[in-house]
């Protein structure tokens, strides 16, 4: 099922320009091990959007989230307070 999944194009509005980024395979887990169970509140449209990118892809709601943490833990500025 691996060989089977679409493309997911993720675009981020950055100050005036956008960049893209493309997820097809995640080829080797950056994250590994042991998992956790977490728990968290979205808004109803914000779910119904994921799970249709699942749809669409033929991944799960779990991967989907997963892939999209991943990607902002990886694209993400974090500004020291003064």
């Amino acid at each position: 099922m691996i060989g089977e999944y679409k493309s997911i194009t993720i675009v981020i509005k950055k100050e005036e320009s956008l960049c893209r980024s493309s997820f097809y395979r995640c080829p080797q887990k950056k994250y590994g091990g042991e998992s956790s169970v977490v728990s968290m509140r979205l808004p109803k449209d914000m779910l119904s959007a994921i799970d249709s990118a699942a749809a669409q892809t033929g991944r799960t709601r779990n991967e989907i989230l997963t892939m999209s943490l991943e990607f902002a833990l990886d694209h993400m500025k974090i500004e020291e307070k003064e």
